[in-house]
């Protein structure tokens, strides 16, 4: 699984990659056309910010991955990073809008004691990042942390559910990010308008055997991502033939696999965020 974050548009491409030793627990990364900013500290937790020019995107984003021995992302070391440019053309087997998909990005991989990495991906249109597990046993993915926090007086199109068993057709609230309640959730993907005039669009992709993420409030600028657990047992609904099922057994955990990737966003789960309109992605 893999969690994505985009801001502004796309995803793309290969072209040179080097390996350094390094202690240092502060990173940088830039956009092919230098426009986007992601600094990284890793200290007790993994935090990164995204700017665009003087622009805040993403005044903080907090992750972790809770495997419940482990916790990836949390008190850790990092033993090595890794860069790489991708410049390359990807043809869909079956093309829908575009036959063709630009693939550019620069990538910064940061190793941990672990036996795990991160991925951070950034996109002259956005950013994405994942967790990349090296641990050859089951794993029993019993949370995802995405705490994001946005510049004050961010408002959103939120479309608020009242269940994570959903068929994801709701209506969009126009609602300030601080306004947005505890207890108060949506599905995805959800549009956030900056003061700066940009917008973020969250939502997540490429997921296979992981839960699609709802996001929440907190009552302040930060929301959270949550997960459904995983379910074991259901059966139809009698009372709705179409396509609906009564869930009668859920797991602790909301995944469970051996080797696996990982908000936002190909993954951990494949979350996205887009800044300024921006679509697409590549794993």
């Amino acid at each position: 699984m893999r969690r994505l974050i985009l801001a502004a548009c796309v995803i793309t491409s290969l072209l040179s990659s080097n390996t350094l030793k390094s202690q240092d627990q502060n990173f940088a990364l830039t956009s092919p056309d230098g426009q986007l900013e992601l600094e990284i500290e890793v200290s007790d937790n993994v935090i990164f910010s995204l700017n665009r020019g003087s622009a805040i995107l993403l005044e903080e984003v907090v992750i972790s991955m809770d495997c419940g021995d482990i916790i990836l992302g949390v008190n850790d070391k990092v033993i090595d990073h890794e860069r790489e440019s991708i410049d390359e053309i990807v043809k869909p087997v079956l093309a829908q809008k575009n036959k063709e998909v630009i693939n550019k990005y620069n990538n910064l991989n940061i190793v941990f004691e672990g036996n795990y990495s991160i991925d951070f991906r950034l996109f002259d249109e956005g950013m994405a990042y994942r967790f990349v597990s090296a641990i050859d046993r089951d794993i029993e993915v019993e949370q995802e942390k995405m705490d994001i926090t946005f510049p004050k007086g961010t408002s959103s199109y939120f479309p608020q559910e009242e269940s994570t068993y959903s068929h994801y057709e709701r209506t969009y609230l126009e609602k300030d990010v601080k306004d947005i309640k505890e207890g108060e959730f949506a599905s995805l993907p959800c549009l956030f308008a900056l003061p700066s005039g940009h917008k973020v669009l969250y939502t997540d992709a490429d997921l296979f055997d992981y839960p699609n993420a709802f996001i929440k409030g907190t009552g302040s600028e930060t929301m959270k991502v949550m997960f459904p657990k995983s379910v074991l047992e259901s059966k139809p609904d009698p009372n709705n033939s179409d396509r609906s099922e009564i869930i009668t057994k859920e797991a602790d955990y909301i995944a469970k696999t051996i080797l696996f990737l990982a908000q936002e966003a190909t993954y951990i789960t494949g979350q996205i965020i887009s800044v300024c309109g921006g679509r697409s992605l590549h794993s």
